[in-house]
């Protein structure tokens, strides 16, 4: 998702649209500091509840994995009702509708 987005938007590009984003979870400690050098917050591991509950706080929901089984996560927040943007691979596929 950051290289996409670093091809997308160099660095001399001028954003006038601001948003913010959060990472609910966590990772190895180089993608961690990646993320943070990005801007994102990140939340750590806590309660499948209290992810839940800040998962109901965002206003889109993006998932880019390279590989899925059955994205639980990508359910909950489609349940959340959130509008969800994920990567086109098997698992993602079976469970977004493109409108």
């Amino acid at each position: 998702m950051l290289s996409t987005w670093n091809r997308l938007h160099p660095a001399n590009l001028v954003v006038t649209a601001f948003f913010t984003s959060a990472w609910i979870g966590g990772g190895d400690d180089a993608n961690e500091a990646a993320l943070k050098s990005a801007g994102v917050t990140i939340t750590g591991w806590m309660p499948r509840a209290n992810a839940l509950e800040a998962m109901r706080g965002l206003d889109i929901y993006l998932h880019p994995s390279r590989w899925e089984g059955m994205p639980v996560a990508l359910i909950e927040a489609q349940l959340c009702g959130l509008p969800a943007v994920a990567s086109d691979v098997v698992g993602n596929r079976d469970v977004i509708v493109d409108r």
